[in-house]
């Protein structure tokens, strides 16, 4: 039984430093959001840009991804690890 509680402890702390890292990404990119549309929409576009704009928006996409896999993966590994235990 005390593998459970240490499985959960790990689930939930998993799952507080994945929220806090997806808040300081999204606060970022808010807070910086104006000097983004001053410097990189407003202006002619170049290869820089692309590739600013290109490294920004992937890691905001990419991590709403990861952050939905993990919010609906989390409750199946729980019942998984719970379930097997039992099991055996």
């Amino acid at each position: 039984m005390d593998t459970n509680v240490s499985d959960a402890r790990d689930i939930l702390l998993n799952s507080y430093f994945l929220t806090f890292a997806l808040a300081f990404l999204y606060y970022d990119h808010l807070i910086t959001l104006g000097r983004e549309i001053k410097y990189i929409w407003r202006r002619p576009k170049m290869l820089s840009a692309y590739l600013f704009l290109a490294n920004r928006y992937f890691a905001f996409s990419a991590n709403i991804v990861v952050a939905l896999f993990q919010v609906t993966n989390l409750n199946l590994r729980f019942e998984v690890s719970i379930n097997a235990k039992l099991i055996s």
